[in-house]
């Protein structure tokens, strides 16, 4: 494999990133970092993650921790902060911490949690942190420093998402950064550009009191849809590449009458490119047939058209939620599955609870099927905005014995809930790529989704079930026809988790969207 991929061009690249998987994890983003990071190592490409070092990083899994004996000074709001850096590996992949109080008192990534409210009742459960902004712009601005005083200078730096994206403005911008970063190229990715996911500084004035950067340059990050705010995105795109991480989200990032991208116009008329790269997948963390990656209680295999592991997963699964007694490896469980046998459908919501992947939506629906009393079952795994964790501690309430809704997020729990169903339920209102799709395929369980974003990757009929304009009534007419299509063409469903499971495996596994995308993609802008 090695021999085939021409690395020659890319002799380094540092990744930049708030999160990272098992070590510092929050969205879907994390995913992603990890796994463009540990296959670019393995063909030989020299990467370097930089992330910041929290409270709730985990060291765990990494090596040779070592505080590295060099220190910064950066101005960010008016103050003076010195900070220092961290390293260590995880396998042959370096990682770089950026070491400084304003991170390492932080619970999690990027919100207050429940232990933060009891402490100061000002900072509330599930919302930003007060300081996001002063601890993007430190974060950004100390990689570039350890660049200058290591004096190491990578072929390229790739940024993920509106939290990183002012590292290339202040590289081209900043002395000594300009001089020291002129042969590096940088590519940002765009994860989510809808509302609450754009970092947006409120105006010019306090963009540069944060960031230092002269009025001129900020300037360039003014909004059509602002008369006010500095947007680091539209920043970037003066000074990267843009990619995003699906072909038809970068279609909807242009789409002015998108009320879920605000920065819509700004990218059609400015002509600003950005290149649509969907992401991947490591198949063999997930494997079914190896339990100690894939977390499961049985063993099977999709792509091979083995579904005994999977049946039996269900049984055991579903007994040991019923036997749980209102907790399930330390998680609120309410309800239970007294109600159902074999013959039983489950249909499964695992994620956020948040407004953008239309839980309500999904909710209703569930409400509907069940008080038709059709032979279904609802299974619900997630944490998130409380009134619809709400809604679903009452649907568990009513419909006791065919409805269970486990609070809070577990890693094992939501690979087990997601491998023991029938049907995956994706109804989100904008969704830029999605990777549960392709964990639920892996373990044989099929998505139903909107199609909308990274889910059209998803072929209705084929590898799964889509439908168009997201109401609760078109969700059920497909929730309804994939239930149908189980029990009256088994066969035919069979072919589909089959089908579904070698696509995932053959198609969208990270080393395939590396060599054939990234790589190419990475090759043209070092060429430019």
């Amino acid at each position: 494999m090695q021999d085939e991929i021409d690395c020659s061009l890319l002799k380094s690249i540092w990744i930049v990133s708030r999160e990272f998987n098992h070590i510092a994890e929050a969205g879907g983003v994390k995913n992603v970092v990890c796994s463009m990071a540990v296959n670019l190592q393995k063909i030989g490409v020299k990467t370097t993650v930089f992330i910041p070092l929290y409270k709730c990083t985990d060291l765990s899994a990494v090596r040779d921790f070592e505080k590295l004996d060099f220190s910064v000074d950066i101005t960010v709001d008016g103050v003076v902060l010195n900070f220092v850096f961290c390293r260590c590996f995880l396998g042959d992949l370096e990682i770089i911490f950026v070491f400084f109080k304003i991170f390492s008192s932080k619970r999690a990534v990027y919100v207050y949690t429940d232990e933060d409210t009891k402490e100061n009742p000002e900072f509330v459960k599930g919302i930003g942190h007060k300081d996001s902004f002063q601890m993007n712009s430190i974060f950004q601005q100390s990689i570039l420093f350890y660049g200058y005083k290591s004096e190491i200078c990578p072929s390229l730096i790739h940024c993920h998402d509106a939290a990183t994206a002012m590292v290339p403005v202040f590289a081209r911008n900043v002395f000594p950064f300009v001089r020291f970063f002129a042969s590096t190229k940088f590519v940002v990715t765009i994860h989510n550009a809808g509302p609450g996911y754009l970092q947006s500084f409120s105006d010019i004035t306090f963009a540069h009191r944060i960031t230092n950067l002269p009025e001129n340059v900020l300037k360039k990050g003014r909004s059509f849809y602002s008369d006010s705010s500095v947007e680091p995105f539209l920043l970037a795109s003066y000074y990267s590449h843009l990619t995003t991480v699906s072909p038809w989200y970068a279609e909807e990032l242009y789409d002015t009458s998108n009320q879920f991208c605000l920065l819509a116009r700004d990218f059609s008329q400015s002509g600003i490119k950005i290149e649509g790269i969907t992401n991947g997948i490591d198949y063999d963390s997930y494997d079914p047939k190896n339990r100690d990656v894939s977390l499961l209680e049985t063993v099977f295999s999709p792509c091979d058209g083995d579904f005994e592991g999977k049946r039996q997963l269900k049984n055991k699964f579903f007994e040991k939620i019923n036997s749980c007694h209102d907790r399930l490896l330390g998680l609120e469980c309410c309800g239970n599955f007294s109600e159902i046998d074999e013959n039983t459908i489950c249909f499964v919501y695992q994620g956020r609870m948040v407004s953008q992947k239309g839980v309500e939506i999904f909710s209703d629906v569930a409400d509907r099927m069940l008080g038709e009393n059709r032979n279904v079952c609802f299974l619900v795994h997630g944490q998130g905005q409380e009134y619809i964790e709400k809604i679903q501690e009452e649907l568990a309430s009513k419909y006791m014995g065919r409805y269970v809704y486990i609070k809070g997020y577990d890693r094992t729990l939501a690979r087990n809930c997601v491998a023991s169903a029938d049907f995956l339920v994706l109804p989100s209102i904008f969704e830029p790529c999605c990777l549960e799709d392709f964990i639920a395929q892996i373990y044989g369980t099929i998505p139903i989704a909107h199609a909308v974003g990274g889910l059209n990757k998803i072929v209705n009929g084929e590898t799964g079930f889509t439908y168009s304009n997201n109401t609760s009534s078109n969700l059920y007419i497909a929730m309804l026809r994939a239930s149908e299509i189980l029990q009256s063409e088994p066969e035919k469903i069979k072919d589909i988790r089959i089908l579904a499971a070698k696509t995932v495996k053959e198609k969208y596994s990270w080393a395939s969207i590396i060599k054939n995308k990234f790589l190419p993609y990475y090759k043209k802008i070092l060429l430019d």
